[in-house]
C-alpha cells in the first residue's frame, strides 16, 4: 500500500502541474476506487481539468458518469452533448457507445440503423478492433442493415 501511496501522490504532482495523462489517470483512479479511496467528486475534477485542455478521453469520461449519475444528477441530454463531442474528436469509445445507442434508441435518442453504423464505422477507423466486429455482427443480423452499411462504408471511403 504504501508503493500505491507514493505512486499516487507523484500522479497527483503531475497533475497538479496540468500534465494530461496524469489528470486522466488520478480521476479514472478516484471514479474506480483503485489506490484510493472512491470519490467521483475528485474524479470528476480531474477529468474536467483534462477536459479543459481538449482530452477526448477525459471528455467521455466525464459524458458517462454524467449519464449514469455517478457525482451529478443523471443528464442523458448534457451526457450526450459530451459524448457527441468526444466522438467528433475522433474518440473510439464514444463512437462506439453512440452506435450502441443508436442501434437501441436509448437516453432519448431515435433508433437508427444509419446512425448506428456511421459511429460503428467511426469507431472502427479510429481503431477500435471492438467496433469492427460488432459492426459485422450488426450487418450480417438482417439483409437490409448489410445493404446500407456496404452503402455508407462507399461513401465513407470514396466521398
Amino acid at each position: 500500500m504504501a508503493g500505491d501511496n507514493a505512486y499516487v501522490k507523484k500522479l497527483r504532482e503531475m497533475a497538479v502541474s496540468g500534465e494530461l495523462t496524469a489528470q486522466n489517470s488520478l480521476a479514472a483512479l478516484y471514479a474506480t476506487g483503485e489506490s484510493v479511496e472512491k470519490d467521483y467528486e475528485k474524479a470528476i475534477f480531474w477529468y474536467s481539468e483534462a477536459d479543459k485542455q481538449g482530452d477526448m478521453n477525459a471528455k467521455y469520461n466525464l459524458a458517462l458518469m454524467e449519464l449514469f449519475g455517478e457525482g451529478v444528477e443523471p443528464n442523458a441530454n448534457n451526457a450526450i452533448k459530451k459524448l457527441l463531442e468526444a466522438a467528433k474528436g475522433e474518440n473510439a469509445d464514444a463512437n462506439l457507445f453512440l452506435a450502441n445507442i443508436f442501434i437501441n434508441g436509448s437516453y432519448e435518442q431515435s433508433q437508427s440503423d444509419e446512425k448506428a453504423i456511421k459511429y460503428f464505422i467511426k469507431s472502427a477507423v479510429c481503431g477500435s478492433e471492438k467496433a469492427v466486429r460488432e459492426l459485422g455482427k450488426f450487418l450480417e443480423s438482417s439483409s437490409s442493415r448489410k445493404n446500407l452499411g456496404i452503402k455508407l462504408m462507399k461513401n465513407f471511403v470514396f466521398g
